[in-house]
């Protein structure tokens, strides 16, 4: 096990001490309504048919620079960008609505 000085066991104490009492003081996703509208209608975008069509796009232009270059990469980053553009909203949703 490694030695640890004294300087830093009190550091240590500090950051557990902070760690434990962290999560009583989150409040995300309870904030005020002022930006509800633009975030709902951003959410709407991505997730509606805007979304789905920049997921295509991105797929199908990633699969013709593959061909054109005769290389994968730009056809996995098509894919990545398509599956971002899928479950992106929803993951971020997750992060964003999170409360303890």
């Amino acid at each position: 096990m490694m030695k640890v000085n004294s300087k830093w066991k009190g550091l240590l104490v500090i950051i557990m001490v902070a760690a434990v009492l962290a999560p009583a003081l989150a409040l995300a996703g309870t904030a005020d309504t002022e930006f509800q509208p633009l975030y709902q209608k951003f959410i709407d975008w991505v997730g509606g048919y805007l979304g789905k069509t920049l997921a295509i796009g991105a797929l199908i232009g990633g699969l013709f620079i593959g061909i054109i270059r005769q290389s994968p990469l730009p056809a996995v980053a098509g894919v990545g960008a398509a599956i971002f553009a899928a479950y992106g909203p929803i993951v971020i949703q997750g992060l964003i609505g999170a409360t303890f």
